[in-house]
């Protein structure tokens, strides 16, 4: 049996890639977490 993965990437819309956008939400959130983002 096939195994099936979503690709993350390709179904996020633009602005969940976009780091100035993370680092808004975040920062809105407060959440307090820090992120150890690699680049693609």
């Amino acid at each position: 049996m096939k195994r099936w993965w979503l690709d993350e990437r390709a179904h996020a819309g633009r602005g969940h890639l976009d780091s100035l956008y993370v680092a808004g939400y975040e920062r809105k959130a407060g959440s307090g977490h820090t992120s150890k983002r690699r680049s693609p």
